[in-house]
């Protein structure tokens, strides 16, 4: 289908999950937690529990309030880094 290398972002939603690609989606009928698992650990990362980013798609992480960030991308997507998981992306990218 996608090349991992191509794939910006996935977002879940009711019926499964959005794979964002070349500014265009697909929607996968898949939960994010299986695709998040089939996708290439070293070049991605889940950011909240609706979201999974290309960590070679992340432009910078900006903080907001009450402990949450955002992680714009590339193409000027926003897409929420919860708390739980902001340890673990800045590990990933030596900051």
């Amino acid at each position: 289908l996608i090349s991992p290398n191509r794939i910006e972002y996935v977002l879940a939603d009711r019926r499964g999950c959005r794979v964002f690609s070349d500014g265009q989606w697909l929607r996968i009928n898949e939960s994010l937690s299986s695709l998040a698992s089939r996708l290439p650990g070293r070049q991605f990362v889940q950011a909240s529990r609706f979201a999974v980013v290309n960590l070679d798609h992340i432009v910078s992480i900006q903080a907001k309030s009450h402990g949450d960030h955002v992680v714009e991308l590339r193409d000027g997507v926003e897409v929420t880094l919860s708390r739980t998981r902001r340890a673990e992306l800045y590990s990933r990218l030596g900051r």
